[in-house]
């Protein structure tokens, strides 16, 4: 029963985290201070204290535990969400041609090789699998952050410990 508490919150910023950072412009929300992601721990630790009983304690721990589980969560979806968004802001051409460019700067073709699956900004497995990667590094740090920002926020005092 306790771990189900914990769960449901999780996959709800996880998802909800996983979600806002694909929506073009919105995702520019993570250039201060990777706030969504801080925002979907934020919300996995609202939904869970707002159906716990007042204490006197603040449950710090399990809102980090529960940033942590949102945070791991919303890296894949963010991942697999990223492959569709990535195949049509190519097909409409929002992506810049980055080859023209690596021309341009005079970059090496074994670097060139290395970055071609950003630069065509399709469906890339490398580009995928690093994304995953870094996704999962930095969600757990800051929806961490966020689970325990979010039980300091939104914590019920316990009117019997006045």
């Amino acid at each position: 029963m306790e771990e189900n508490a914990k769960l449901k919150p999780a996959l709800i910023g996880g998802v909800t985290l996983g979600v806002a950072n694909v929506i073009p412009f919105l995702n520019m929300l993570n250039c201060a201070c990777c706030a969504l992601i801080i925002g979907g721990g934020v919300l996995a630790s609202y939904l869970y204290v707002k159906d716990l009983p007042p204490s006197p304690q603040a449950p710090y721990g399990d809102g980090a535990l529960i940033g942590l589980m949102a945070g791991v969560i919303g890296a894949p979806v963010t991942a697999v969400l990223n492959i569709p968004m990535r195949l049509l802001t190519s097909s409409i051409g929002m992506m810049p041609n980055l080859d023209d460019m690596f021309e341009q700067m005079d970059i090496p073709e074994e670097v060139q090789g290395l970055l071609s699956g950003i630069s065509t900004g399709g469906f890339s497995l490398t580009v995928l699998l690093f994304g995953l990667m870094m996704g999962l590094v930095i969600n757990s740090i800051f929806a961490t952050l966020g689970g325990v920002i979010g039980i300091a926020i939104f914590k019920k005092a316990d009117p019997s410990a006045q």
